[in-house]
């Protein structure tokens, strides 16, 4: 939808855009689904609550930029560009290592 409304508008942006967007909105959900999982998971089963993987995830920022990134490098195939430009967007070194996975 927001493809369509900004490649027919003419105005800047074209497809580049609407794929960051898409990209964002899709890794913040798949970052409240794996959030909402871990915690019913722990509720369920109190004994797992010792492991670092579920006392906590990366925060939403890091998963919307990490799906901006894996969506912007599959429309474009091109995934160096599409973590190398997320990560001049932010400069967090953190982050970098997981554009790139998701990216390749």
């Amino acid at each position: 939808m927001t493809t369509a409304v900004s490649a027919s508008s003419g105005l800047v942006g074209g497809t580049f855009a609407p794929s960051l967007f898409l990209g964002g909105v899709l890794g913040a959900g798949f970052h409240n689904v794996v959030a909402d999982s871990l915690q019913v998971l722990v509720e369920q089963h109190p004994e797992l609550s010792a492991y670092p993987i579920v006392q906590g995830i990366s925060g939403l920022p890091a998963f919307a930029m990490v799906g901006a990134a894996s969506v912007l490098a599959a429309l474009f195939r091109a995934p160096l560009t599409a973590s190398l430009l997320l990560f001049e967007c932010t400069r967090n070194y953190d982050v970098i290592l997981p554009l790139m996975a998701s990216a390749a």
